[in-house]
Formats: structure tokens, C-alpha cells, sequence
């Protein structure tokens, strides 16, 4: 990718706007990079982006020492006995009607190609 001349430096600050705007995410790509850090700072300085260097820094550094925390995968004896892996009747039922759907569609389709 060879961008145009500033396109970089731009993305950088969108970046650091959206992180003082939004926060980081805490992601595996941004969270404790410091070589992306360093990266989207020289690209800020080139831009003459000094307060943005300060924000990216001071969220960044905030984040820097949480861990994200979410479901963890545990082993079980059987399928029936873990209701997260059984099907949802829900989900059955949506598939079921969007195919019915598709199908009529597909119809009223062929029905206006033969009136035309």
C-alpha cells in the first residue's frame, strides 16, 4: 500500500481523536503495542499534532494495565448437558421463516418476469 501524501498521518489522528472521544478498546492489536504507539505519535508529530500525542499517551497509558475479561471456555461431559449448545428454538424458527421468505420472494419474481 503506497498512500498519498498525509493520508497516514490523517488515519493517526482519526485514531487519536476517536481514542479521546470513545477510549481504547483494550484489543489485543492496540492494547500494550508500543511499537503502534510509537508509531501513530510520529505520525501525529509529522502532522503537528502535539495535544493529540498527549491524549493518545494519556489514554493509552490508562488501558495499559487492564485485562479484558469475558466468558471463559470450559470443558463439559456432554452436549446435553451445556443449554449453551444446544440449538435455540428461536434461531430455528427465524431460518425456517427466512427461507419461506426467499422462496416467496423467488415466486413474486418469476410471477412478474412471466406478466411482463
Amino acid at each position: 500500500w503506497s498512500p498519498a501524501d498525509g493520508v497516514v498521518e490523517r488515519l493517526a489522528a482519526a485514531y487519536a481523536d476517536s481514542l479521546a472521544r470513545h477510549g481504547a478498546a483494550g484489543d489485543m492489536r492496540t492494547a500494550g503495542n508500543r511499537r503502534f504507539a510509537a508509531f501513530v505519535e510520529q505520525r501525529l508529530a509529522n502532522a503537528g499534532r502535539v495535544e493529540s500525542i498527549a491524549a493518545l499517551r494519556r489514554e493509552l497509558e490508562r488501558r495499559g494495565g487492564e485485562n479484558v475479561a469475558g466468558r471463559r471456555l470450559v470443558e463439559v461431559d456432554s452436549a446435553a448437558d451445556d443449554p449453551a449448545a444446544q440449538p435455540a428454538a428461536g434461531l430455528l424458527g427465524a431460518a425456517i421463516g427466512a427461507v419461506v421468505l426467499l422462496a416467496l420472494a423467488g415466486a413474486f419474481r418469476a410471477g412478474r418476469r412471466r406478466a411482463g
